[in-house]
């Protein structure tokens, strides 16, 4: 079963391995969250079909940009939706972990004086 809550937790779990590994940082990170969501995108007509039924919204919303050739069909709009939505859930993982850094540095900070 291909679904967007499954292609998000992969693309995420990817990500932070990454970032754990030392492979993601603040020159990086945008680039690497490109690649992820990229590769995270089913190519199969079928599994992104999947996909849509699973979530409505995928066939529904237009994407900015059209996967593949570009051209406007329904697959390269929910491919298309996919990318974005995989894009904005890194983000969001990149965020929440400078967030997290931060606070930690602070609170060394905190306890040294």
């Amino acid at each position: 079963m291909t679904s967007l809550e499954e292609i998000l937790s992969e693309a995420e779990e990817e990500f932070l391995g990454m970032i754990e590994n030392g492979e993601v940082n603040d020159l990086n990170y945008e680039e690497v969250i490109g690649e992820i969501a990229d590769s995270s995108v089913p190519v199969y007509t079928a599994d992104l079909l999947e996909a849509a039924l699973n979530t409505l919204w995928l066939a529904a919303a237009s994407p900015e940009l059209l996967a593949f050739d570009g051209e406007s069909t329904a697959v390269n709009a929910i491919a298309g939706n996919i990318y974005e939505a995989v894009e904005e859930h890194l983000r969001k993982v990149w965020d929440d972990y400078e967030e997290e850094e931060e606070e930690e540095e602070e609170e060394d900070e905190k306890s040294n004086d």
